[in-house]
């Protein structure tokens, strides 16, 4: 191959790379700032709940539950590779706006239950993964999601919805 031929196929997959890393880049973004105006009114928190369970991974991978009641009270009890056994914290009315907000922007509760391992919606599965188990209701809107973290074809809200939830209720340091 000659240097102009070399240099054309390093174009084109910059522009790819570009196209493909752009496009997962604003979608991101937009999800960030999107933060749905569709929460949260007050008969919305009356009927919020949000439960994450995780499993843990040959490797380690934190396993613990979380829980969101409507009266915003936070309980996280530590099941593997975690430092610490049980965590409570009282939520504040803008924790949880903040929360119900991020649930909507992920797009929460029109992603199906088609996750789990060999599950419908996986092109293909790796091994020795952790699973999240989700139940989250705000207001009339209900949904429950299993979700292996090897499954390949899962919506990247799912973990970006884990992530960003660790971090608004400050538990990066127990939790990732």
């Amino acid at each position: 191959m000659n240097q102009q031929t070399v240099t054309n196929i390093g174009i084109v997959i910059l522009l790819i790379a570009v196209a493909v890393f752009g496009y997962e880049f604003t979608r991101e973004t937009e999800m960030r700032q999107a933060l749905s105006h569709s929460c949260c009114n007050k008969k919305q928190l009356d009927n919020f709940v949000l439960e994450l369970n995780t499993s843990p991974c040959f490797g380690r991978c934190p396993a613990f539950s979380l829980k969101i009641s409507s009266e915003g009270k936070l309980q996280v009890i530590g099941k593997g590779s975690v430092n610490f056994s049980e965590i409570q914290k009282e939520l504040t009315k803008e924790q949880m706006n903040k929360i119900g907000k991020l649930v909507y922007a992920s797009n929460f509760f029109s992603i199906q239950n088609i996750y789990g391992y060999h599950g419908t919606g996986c092109k293909s599965n790796a091994t020795d993964h952790p699973s999240s188990s989700w139940r989250i209701a705000i207001g009339e809107d209900k949904n429950l999601i299993n979700y292996y973290k090897g499954c390949f074809g899962a919506p990247k809200e799912l973990g970006f919805l884990e992530t960003e939830l660790i971090k608004k209720l400050e538990l990066e340091s127990e939790l990732l």
